[in-house]
């Protein structure tokens, strides 16, 4: 089985530092496949790569906060992505403890697997079509009245979109949300790519949550975890304090003898 982790890196040279971190504890779980990246920072990253692991770069020009939130959909302008037989996507502002393969082994060709907000930084309740009435976490505009009213009965929770797992062969869907995206750009919101994604995977029915098992979006305002996989979500506590909180984590799971 090849396997292909890929990250977006833009916008701000910070994430460059939250990226070695993810990947730092990514090869401590004994990853063993390649990464992508997709980023205008290049040259910076290849400089300061020490890992065996192959890497691959593709180009972005769209570095502004919005147009690079959603350059993770842009997996399918990589021409050698279809070599792999299952893809990861992260955010760089996750740390892993546990290796990546548990992800891998549950993909299937039928469905992208992702993981349930379970943040409690900003709203009580996690529906995909947060506070119903407010155009909040995933943006309620986008949704049909039906499909909200059908959420709010079925109490389906909203996707984070920072990490999300699928075999290649679903690819061209990506490509479908990226132009989705920036065709309704203008109702977007603070949860900037989010919303579109979860909307998409909602009408054709594409998602399945396992992932929530194994990863917790809570980094930044818990200091424990019961979950392996922790994600620093949340862009507007500020770059350096997710720099700082992930490496007291690595600091507390490495303890010095």
């Amino acid at each position: 089985m090849s396997k292909l982790i890929y990250f977006t890196v833009s916008s701000n040279k910070l994430f460059i530092e939250m990226f070695l971190l993810c990947l730092e504890s990514l090869i401590k779980q004994n990853y063993d496949g390649d990464f992508l990246v997709i980023t205008n920072f290049k040259d910076e990253i290849s400089k300061r790569y020490t890992f065996k692991n192959p890497i691959h770069f593709l180009n972005v020009e769209d570095t502004h906060i919005l147009g690079a939130a959603s350059n993770k959909f842009k997996i399918y302008e990589f021409d050698k992505a279809k070599n792999y037989d299952k893809i990861l996507y992260v955010d760089v502002d996750l740390l892993f403890f546990t290796s990546p393969n548990v992800i891998f082994d549950l993909i299937d060709k039928k469905f992208i697997y992702v993981s349930y907000d379970d943040c409690t930084q900003d709203y009580p309740s996690k529906l995909m079509t947060e506070k119903l009435k407010g155009n909040y976490w995933w943006k309620n505009s986008l949704f049909e009245m039906e499909e909200i009213k059908y959420i709010e009965r079925k109490r389906i929770l909203g996707i984070n979109t920072g990490i999300f797992a699928f075999d290649s062969s679903l690819i061209f869907h990506f490509e479908k949300i990226d132009k989705f995206f920036h065709s309704n750009i203008a109702l977007s919101n603070h949860a900037l790519e989010q919303p579109f994604m979860n909307l998409y995977l909602f009408r054709n029915n594409l998602f399945k949550p396992e992932l929530t098992d194994y990863v917790t979006h809570n980094g930044l305002f818990k200091t424990h975890h019961e979950k392996p996989i922790i994600h620093f979500a949340g862009y507007a506590e500020g770059l350096a304090k997710k720099i700082n909180c992930m490496n007291n984590l690595i600091n507390l799971s490495n303890p010095k003898s």
